[in-house]
């Protein structure tokens, strides 16, 4: 423990650098499951304030059962499924029980005076109809206008009851007032049913004390009709096996919800799974209308899908935090090789110089842990301040708490981060002074890599996984949660497993490359040249750093293209659902509407006739705001051989200024089909699946029928081909070949005859008020039953807290491999500055001056970094256009239209360029001076203790 130690403090740079790639490693994995648990928490929180928001509590549950037609309630059911709710449900749910209540009623009585009794009973003349029942725990909720509460029934003796203080006003109930309840004998094919007779004596008036109070959770008004007694005199006096005696059951339930949390809601939903089973083998037509298992499902769905999608992005970022531990390792090893075999000549076992790295391995990640789990936290945070990829706010900061799950995985990282720097140390441990000269006397080793072909191997194995993705066409788990991720974890893997094995392949060619050009450098003159290459092309002391550029710099690509391309994707797929920036939805000709959206249609004005007028979409141009309109109407269809379809009607010189259109949606321009669709009037553009399955092509008619009682007949010339189109969504329910069509409005308005109404398509200026549109559209006399905004649904998918984690995590995952380029070029040049020292002071004897010395370094450092830069980029353009394709993210479970369209973050690339060359920058200043200080004798010594 002592010399472990010892040997972290002796290199202070070494120690650093490799502490610092495992508090990365530990917290990148640990911000993960932090920032899950206070964004899901967050998001739970909305779902049960939506919840709460309403009458009732976020933790209510009710529970009905009612008597059908032809069937009977038995107060044996009632009682097993009362003492169920009672007993077991409270310690199922594992959560405090506030509120308990149990209404129970009957049906309906005829009400006589007390003197009226026998068969002879006219029930025309009752007094009126009313029903019994009784109401658990209502003694404390209840304010008594008039008398007592009643007491428990006594045989031979009136059953004591209250009355509602309006339903006493209506009758003229009084305290006091005594009464029979009946209900003749019923006869039928089935059964009969003996009368019913008994007498009841209102002892009490009453009235709610507070309605809005949690307790009433039927309106206070619905007990008005209800004769309500103890629920001791309704088991003994009224419960019976009979149909009448027990027609409605409800019981109301409140938990206190406070300490459900993401890592327990999965135990509340399971438990709330058994108690809905358990009630359905008790009462089998019981139903479930108020209760937040419909919440908590949405939430643990949206739980599933953040944590794959970040374990998903986060995999990459996770290897390069340990491939940067193992190269610091490699780094700081390479310069201890002759202290291990020091060690191992003074009788130091094998066993025992593993051992002392792998404690210092341990120390080192220790620290880690705590230091990783305390910036995990902070990260998290930051996380949940993302506008956008590396843009953050100021708002409400999540609460953020470390949890089990993140030590958990902290830990494993730590120990797989020890274990990954024992590689490094297992390969040098067995050195001897001897076997040291001897490696140090032998030309450069081949790499292991490369000696069995693992770059190949690998590559290989990514190419497969690319092919895998192709063939599903994305990743299930990214789509609405469905499937498992661990399935197939390949498909996890392959992109990350993709640069890497690039970089690696690309490190068997560039010695070859540097041989090429070194032997150009023979014919030019100076040695500055000559030497640079000439050591590049030998030397593989290079090979570490310029694979950790290459890998950063095409993640940072990949990581920058990604969030682009996702923040992309949300903006097209809500302007592919809306059709343009704002959509104005129009009364239908002939109906009748009401005030929309608080409208007020003028005193003696015709309804159906203002409607039948159609206001020009010119006219919306009125309005403050709107750059452009365009009306469109869509009529439903069916072909002559039986596909059912829709058929748009446009007006094609105002619809490509309001219309979103992408070039993949069809194989001509927008402008070029709009004018396709000026030939003739019954012009059409359809949709390339069906012309494909029924062998048509352009110039083809297609005959259809519209859906209405005439069966109008339709013929479309085919002009143009369309592969999609917005609102355009295939029929996931149908087997047969959707049919769809855009034409002229005014072919449909001349084969149906009328002017058409259906929508107004709005390109409007950024920040414009829908409110105010919709207003100023109803002041020019559109008839407006609706809207939809591009705008709005966009601003609503940027703020979901799983959009918000996602483009954090990318934001902070770029900056940290901007970071570990930079200081990986750093701690590479320095460490190495002492080999470097021993070189060029041989150099600076045989007559190199001090600008060749530097000339020299800069251009070797400059090379390795510019090749490093460039060649990352490419191979991160590269993994773009081939993966990301295939990782689009959709909290539904269908995949997105329209398909994702690869963006390449150019500002990502000149910002990782940025980083890079400040750092070399850096490199460069502080070995100037040193450099050019060398003195031979201090060379030829270091060279001789380096030989030792």
């Amino acid at each position: 423990m002592w010399l472990s130690f010892e040997r972290l403090r002796s290199a202070p740079e070494l120690t650093a650098g490799m502490l610092i790639g495992l508090i990365t490693v530990v917290t990148l994995i640990s911000s993960i499951p932090m920032f899950v648990e206070a964004s899901n928490n967050k998001v739970l929180s909305q779902e049960l304030g939506a919840i709460g928001n309403t009458q009732h509590p976020a933790f209510s549950f009710l529970t009905l059962y009612s008597r059908l037609p032809g069937t009977t309630v038995q107060w044996s059911e009632v009682q097993a499924a009362d003492a169920y709710f009672n007993s077991t449900v409270p310690s199922t749910m594992g959560l405090p029980l506030t509120l308990s209540s149990l209404y129970v009623r009957s049906d309906s009585f005829s009400l006589y005076t007390s003197d009226s009794s026998g068969y002879d009973i006219d029930q025309r003349q009752a007094l009126t109809r009313m029903q019994t029942g009784f109401l658990r725990n209502y003694e404390s909720h209840i304010t008594l206008v008039d008398g007592q509460m009643p007491n428990p029934a006594v045989q031979d003796q009136p059953i004591e009851v209250l009355v509602s203080e309006s339903k006493a006003n209506e009758i003229g109930f009084r305290v006091g007032d005594e009464f029979t309840i009946y209900r003749k004998e019923e006869v039928s094919e089935i059964e009969t049913i003996p009368r019913f007779e008994d007498r009841i004596r209102i002892v009490g008036i009453w009235k709610p004390t507070d309605a809005s109070e949690l307790f009433w959770f039927l309106d206070p008004t619905s007990f008005d009709s209800i004769i309500l007694m103890p629920e001791s005199s309704f088991a003994s006096r009224i419960a019976s096996d009979k149909p009448y005696a027990v027609v409605y059951s409800g019981w109301f339930q409140v938990f206190d919800g406070s300490k459900v949390e993401a890592n327990n809601v999965g135990a509340v939903i399971n438990a709330i799974s058994r108690t809905r089973a358990q009630i359905a083998s008790i009462l089998p037509r019981a139903s479930f209308p108020i209760s937040p298992a419909w919440a908590l499902t949405r939430y643990m769905e949206s739980v599933t899908l953040q944590t794959r999608v970040l374990l998903t992005f986060s995999i990459p970022l996770i290897m390069l935090a340990l491939g940067y531990v193992v190269f610091v390792t490699g780094l700081s090893l390479r310069q201890q090789r002759l202290e291990i075999a020091l060690l191992k000549s003074r009788g130091t076992s094998t066993r025992q110089v593993v051992i002392i790295y792998l404690v210092q391995s341990l120390l080192l990640g220790v620290i880690s842990l705590f230091v990783g789990l305390f910036l995990g936290r902070l990260m998290a945070q930051l996380m949940g301040q993302t506008r956008g990829f590396l843009s953050f706010g100021t708002g409400t900061p999540l609460r953020v708490v470390v949890t089990k799950l993140a030590w958990q995985l902290s830990i494993a990282a730590v120990l797989l981060a020890s274990l990954a720097t024992l590689i490094p140390a297992l390969r040098w441990a067995g050195l001897t002074v001897v076997t040291f000269k001897q490696y140090l006397a032998r030309a450069n080793d081949i790499p292991w890599w490369r000696k069995y072909y693992v770059d190949i191997l690998l590559l290989g194995l990514s190419l497969y996984g690319l092919y895998q993705m192709r063939k599903t066409g994305s990743l299930s788990f990214l789509i609405g949660g469905q499937g498992d991720p661990l399935q197939n974890p390949l498909l996890l893997i392959a992109p990350t497993l993709f640069i890497i094995s690039l970089a690696l392949v690309f490190l068997r060619i560039f010695p070859l490359v540097m041989d090429l050009v070194h032997w150009i450098s023979r014919q030019l003159p100076g040695v500055v040249a000559l030497l640079s290459f000439g050591r590049l092309a030998r030397s593989t002391n290079y090979n570490g750093v310029l694979l950790l550029i290459i890998i950063t710099v095409g993640l940072s690509v990949f990581t920058s293209s990604l969030a682009k391309t996702l923040d992309n994707n949300v903006s097209e797929r809500a302007y592919y659902k809306v059709g343009a920036d704002v959509v104005l939805e129009e009364a239908v000709i002939g109906a009748t509407t009401e005030a929309p959206y608080g409208g007020d249609t003028g005193e003696g004005e015709d309804d159906s006739a203002t409607i039948g007028l159609v206001v020009s979409s010119s006219d919306a141009l009125q309005i403050p705001g709107v750059e452009a309109a365009s009306r469109v109407v869509q009529v439903s269809v069916r072909a002559d051989t039986g596909e059912q379809g829709r058929v748009w009607g446009i007006e094609r010189l105002s619809f490509p200024d309001v219309a979103f259109f992408r070039r993949d949606f069809a194989n001509r321009s927008l402008p070029a089909l709009m004018n396709e669709l000026a030939v003739n009037q019954s012009a059409a553009l359809v949709n390339r699946e069906y012309l494909a399955a029924k062998g048509l092509g352009v110039g083809d008619v297609v005959t259809v029928r519209v859906n209405n009682e005439e069966n109008t007949r339709i013929e479309l010339t085919v002009v143009g081909i369309l592969d999609m189109l917005p609102t355009m969504y295939p029929d996931t329910e149908s087997t047969m070949v959707p049919f769809y069509a855009v034409t002229n409005i005014g072919l449909l308005e001349t084969l149906l005859g009328y002017p058409m109404t259906g929508q107004i398509w709005l390109s409007v200026t950024p920040g414009m008020d829908v409110t105010s549109i919709i207003t100023d559209a109803q002041n020019l006399g559109f008839r407006l039953t609706g809207q939809t905004s591009a705008l709005q649904e966009v601003q609503t998918e940027q703020g979901r807290l799983e959009r918000v984690g996602l483009f954090g995590f990318l934001s902070v995952g770029f900056m940290i491999i901007s970071f570990l380029s930079m200081l990986g070029l750093m701690i590479y040049a320095f460490i190495n500055l002492r080999q470097w020292t021993i070189q060029f002071g041989v150099l600076r004897a045989i007559g190199l001056s001090s600008t060749q010395l530097v000339s020299l370094v800069i251009t070797e450092q400059l090379v390795v970094v510019l090749t490093g830069m460039v060649v990352g980029a490419a191979f991160g353009i590269w993994m773009s256009y081939l993966f990301l394709p295939y990782l689009q993210v959709s909290y539904a479970a269908t995949l997105p239209l329209p398909p994702i369209v690869v963006q390449v973050a150019w500002e990502g690339i000149y910002r990782v360029y940025g980083i890079i060359g400040a750092a070399l920058l850096i490199v460069v200043v502080g070995m100037i001076r040193p450099l050019s200080r060398i003195r031979m004798f201090e060379a030829i010594k270091l060279g001789e203790a380096q030989s030792l």
